[in-house]
Formats: C-alpha cells, structure tokens, sequence
C-alpha cells in the first residue's frame, strides 16, 4: 500500500492498482482477495473448499426453517434472524464427531451430547425465551401430540389475548425438505393451563417441536409485532 502524492490522485481500478480516498489520504495499492480458481484446484486452500461445502449445506436447512416459520418469524423484532438460525444449524455441525471436516452434518452433530445441548437452548428471539414464559405440564408431544403448559406471567401481553401455535415438524436432512403439523390456539386466560395437540406425521430423520407465543390485537385480527413474542425449539427427537 502506498500514499498518493503529487496534484493529480487517482481513484478507481486501473489494471492490477487500486486507487482510493481514505482518512483523509488517497491510496493505492494492488488488488488483492482470493483466485476463484485458485480456491478450487489448489491444495492449500483445502480448508476453505471443505468450509464452503459445510456452509452450504447448513444454509439450505437454515433457509428451510426461516421459511416455514416466516409468517410468525416476521412478529419477532429481531434483525438477522437468518444469521441467528444459521448460527445454531453451523454450531450443531461442528459438534459432529464422527465425521472428518467438509463431511460433517447437522443431522449428525444433533445426535451428540454437544449438540443437543445447544438445540435444548435455543431461541429465535434473543430477547424473550419461550422458556421462561410457561411450566410445561405435559411434554409428550413427539410421542403422543400433546404439550401443555401454564403461563408465568399472568400479564405477559396485558390485556390482548395471546395466540399460542405448536408446531411439529419432521425433517429430511438429506432432500432439505419437511413436513410440518400446528395447533393454533388463542388464549385470553393465562391462569388455565393451555393443551395443544397435532397429529403426529411420519417421522423421517428426526422430529422437532416448535412453540410460538405471541402478542394479539385487541379486535382479535391480527398478530402484533412486540419484543414480548417468542418462539423456542421445546422438543426434539434424532
């Protein structure tokens, strides 16, 4: 990198020099970054082609879940949340144990101790968790349909009612694809205990149950978007 000096500064691509203002001072320099080509036949960039495959596919399954979940994603107010979902799905992969690096799967790295750990935990919204909202009462959802539970907070959404939705979703990995099953209830007494139940469907690679809890307007007709709404992985089964 070098300083510009003289009456005339360049800016812009000219060849192989860059030319551009930056604190107060105009520099050029060479181009830079990563040879496409290079990446792709050349053995010391190894590690990144087995990153790329890795990331690639957790994208497609992160992709999945940000698009079935949308309509009521959309009431979390949260920026990012792809990131914070694909976040979770690269964390789980690095935990599979079994396979060698630009192998390892999600579906693998579920079935560990480490991953589990992380699925028990996780919640689309960082600043409300499904599970300090509700007692579960009942958890056999992956078994019999059924999950139950009570309210904590008797005000959590003041005066609105709440529209409380199970999902259950039965994933596979290796098509990237699902099916997915949802109770939807509106609950306006939050000191009774709530009861969801699906119809349980087939079970391919693995079964995961979703909880949303979220804030209704007051004629009824729609979600409200409130930091109050969450939305957490309650069950799973690999």
């Amino acid at each position: 990198m070098a300083k510009q000096k003289g009456v005339f500064k360049f800016s812009g691509v000219l060849g192989n020099e860059v030319g551009y203002y930056r604190n107060g001072q105009f520099i050029i320099q060479r181009k830079g970054g990563f040879d496409g080509e290079r990446i792709k036949t050349e053995e010391q960039y190894e590690g990144i082609r087995q990153r790329n495959v890795e990331f690639g596919k957790c994208s497609k399954i992160s992709s999945m879940f940000k698009r079935i979940f949308d309509f009521y994603l959309a009431t979390l107010p949260v920026p990012m949340i792809y990131n914070r979902i694909q976040s979770l799905v690269m964390g789980v992969k690095d935990c599979d144990v079994l396979h060698t690096k630009g192998e390892r799967t999600f579906l693998a790295g579920a079935k560990s101790d480490a991953g589990k750990v992380l699925l028990r935990s996780f919640e689309f919204s960082k600043l409300k968790s499904v599970n300090d909202c509700i007692v579960v009462t009942d958890a056999s959802v992956l078994s019999t349909g059924r999950f139950s539970f009570r309210v904590l907070d008797g005000k959590l959404f003041g005066k609105n009612a709440m529209n409380a939705v199970l999902f259950v979703v039965s994933v596979d990995f290796d098509a990237v694809s699902c099916d997915i099953v949802a109770c939807e209830r509106v609950v306006s007494d939050y000191s009774a205990v709530i009861d969801l139940r699906v119809e349980l469907t087939e079970k391919k690679d693995g079964l995961m149950a979703f909880l949303y809890l979220g804030k209704v307007s007051s004629d009824g007709s729609a979600l409200l978007r409130t930091e109050k709404n969450a939305m957490g992985l309650v069950a799973f089964d690999f």
